[in-house]
């Protein structure tokens, strides 16, 4: 027994540790969540992903040359992710989420047609965009800025004060989740919004289901976005912030 308690207390002291970050001890808001691999969603940011993949090589030449920039916010948007090392202050992560709040609210169907498209950082940036178009640039953004993934996500939120879908950013940092939203320029505590109800999260590792802490899982709750989609079907898009800005880059 003695040897077995020796032997696994080596393990521990040898085994590789990860210092720069905190891995979340449990879900966003208290959720469950359940990793999903399959459906409309999780399609959609795949695809996404791949969008974003193609415009590095934009992020690179406009970073090497500001004349290759396609215009000034994404010279801007290029500047305040540029990575950093070691602990990244707060700061600097609020600076970014003011930055694209400062751009216009404008709805997916006003700009492209559609009643619901995800736009890139390069479509978004000096246009606008509606929520999820806001916090996919501020995801990326703060993914170039070297936040890691285990603590980075784009979530999909019902706001239930509004009857709303909305998506935010949430960042885990010094034992909480924070917020980095559209409707607020200041970093917020998940459980500063109480009204926020997660039901999907992204992030460069995956995609995952929230449900409600106690639920019991059954054939209403698969590991997919079907049943949720159509449960929200219904429901207002993405928040219209209390101001919309019209900047010139």
């Amino acid at each position: 027994m003695i040897f077995r308690i020796l032997f696994a207390t080596a393990i521990l002291l040898v085994a590789p540790w990860r210092t720069c970050h905190a891995i979340p001890p449990v879900a966003l808001s208290g959720t469950i969540e359940l990793r999903v691999e399959a459906g409309h969603l999780w399609s959609k940011w795949r695809a996404l992903q791949k969008k974003i993949d193609k415009e590095r090589a934009t992020y690179i030449a406009c970073r090497n040359d500001s004349a290759r920039c396609p215009n000034k916010a994404t010279r801007r948007w290029l500047s305040l992710s540029r990575r950093q090392t070691g602990r990244i202050a707060l700061a600097s992560i609020e600076e970014i989420n003011r930055f694209i709040n400062l751009h216009p609210y404008r709805s997916d169907l006003r700009q492209f047609g559609k009643s619901d498209y995800w736009a890139s950082p390069l479509e978004f940036l000096g246009r606008g965009g509606d929520c999820d178009d806001y916090a996919i640039a501020k995801y990326v953004a703060l993914a170039n800025l070297g936040v890691s993934s285990d603590t980075l996500r784009m979530a999909v939120v019902k706001d239930e004060a509004t009857d709303s879908v909305h998506a935010v950013v949430t960042l885990f940092r010094d034992r909480q989740y924070l917020l980095l939203d559209n409707l607020d320029d200041k970093l917020v505590p998940d459980t500063s919004r109480p009204n926020y109800v997660p039901m999907f999260s992204f992030s460069a590792d995956g995609m995952w289901q929230h449900l409600p802490q106690g639920l019991l899982l059954s054939r209403e709750y698969p590991h997919d976005d079907g049943p949720l989609l159509q449960q929200f079907a219904s429901i207002e898009p993405c928040l219209v912030p209390p101001a919309c800005y019209v900047k010139d880059w």
